[in-house]
């Protein structure tokens, strides 16, 4: 299954071009629903052509849901050659009461189709729509990917959906291209992409200072991909008590609770390095030594802030913090 690094739902956003207000109603409803969808959806909703296209012109889709008929005409063949000129990586679907369309649909550049029955179908829609939305996200992913002049990445041509294996090398090979260009304006469309995507860490100051201490202690250790065993080692705090102390506040002896006040501190310092980048923690926390000028002389400067932690325990996080309160 394709990973996910954050717990926020994915955001994504549809287009919908219905004439039928019952229908209209029933999809909004089941769209809007969060545990149906898996994600939080951003619903756009057109009755007509006319006001459909200038959306498809005028604002950014990940999926676009199309009746193939609106008042007895056929519209389905101009809403898809707009959606492919102005938003072609978007996916596709098509919501028809007849089964003869499908192939007209598909010709025209749906990636599936679907048959409107008497009770909206709609089971099938909902799961036609979450596997529109990775679709949807992927091509527009690989196209942001391969304007930063990195190839190789899968061909997602019209009239299919996704399998994970390749939505899997799609996620690894676009996080990769997002670090190495972490920087550059350019890459901003494709971290967006993977943000909303739920691939990619931002990180929320407003959302950190509200967390109670233990919480942020969660966060950070979740960043740097350790647990409780090293804080233990770290600390020299018991691990069961640990443990008890990130899953509810619950306060350990006096001096191991300013232990674990001062690594987080520390942890929350080498955020701050990062320039708040929480996937760069990873390299930060690991790395022999992070060529950064403002760290020259620390005492981890030549090891690292994970071996040396590890290696002098209590003794490296009073030294730290007496070096980060000097320096900062």
């Amino acid at each position: 299954m394709h990973k996910l690094v954050n717990n926020a739902p994915i955001e994504a956003n549809i287009s919908i071009l219905e004439d039928e207000p019952r229908t209209v109603r029933n999809l909004e409803e089941e769209l809007q629903k969060p545990e149906r969808v898996s994600c939080r959806l951003h619903i756009e909703t057109s009755t007509d052509i006319r006001n459909f296209i200038e959306n498809v012109k005028s604002k950014q889709f990940d999926i676009f849901s199309i009746d193939w008929e609106l008042h007895k005409t056929n519209v389905g063949p101009e809403a898809l050659e707009a959606i492919i000129e102005n938003q072609p990586n978007a996916a596709r679907i098509v919501y028809t009461k007849h089964k003869t369309d499908f192939p007209k649909a598909k010709r025209f550049g749906a990636d599936g189709s679907l048959l409107k029955e008497a009770n909206d179908n709609l089971d099938e829609y909902v799961r036609l729509v979450k596997n529109g939305i990775r679709l949807g996200f992927s091509r527009q992913i690989c196209a942001e990917v391969h304007k930063l002049g990195s190839n190789g990445l899968p061909n997602l041509p019209s009239g299919q959906m996704l399998d994970e294996n390749t939505e899997m090398i799609i996620c690894d090979k676009s996080r990769e291209v997002a670090y190495k260009n972490l920087f550059d304006n350019k890459a901003l469309n494709l971290i967006d992409l993977l943000t909303r995507r739920n691939w990619w860490r931002t990180f929320s100051s407003e959302s950190y200072v509200k967390q109670p201490i233990h919480k942020k202690l969660s966060y950070l250790l979740e960043l740097v991909e350790e647990n409780s065993s090293t804080v233990s080692k770290i600390t020299g705090a018991n691990e069961d008590d640990i443990v008890k102390y990130i899953n509810d506040g619950s306060s350990s002896s006096g001096s191991q609770q300013d232990h674990l006040y001062s690594f987080v501190y520390i942890l929350g310092f080498m955020l701050r390095l990062t320039g708040y980048q929480p996937e760069l923690m990873l390299d930060f926390w690991r790395l022999s030594a992070v060529q950064l000028p403002e760290l020259s002389g620390s005492p981890w400067s030549n090891i690292g802030f994970a071996e040396y932690l590890k290696k002098y325990g209590p003794l490296a996080i009073e030294q730290c913090v007496i070096w980060i309160r000097k320096n900062s």
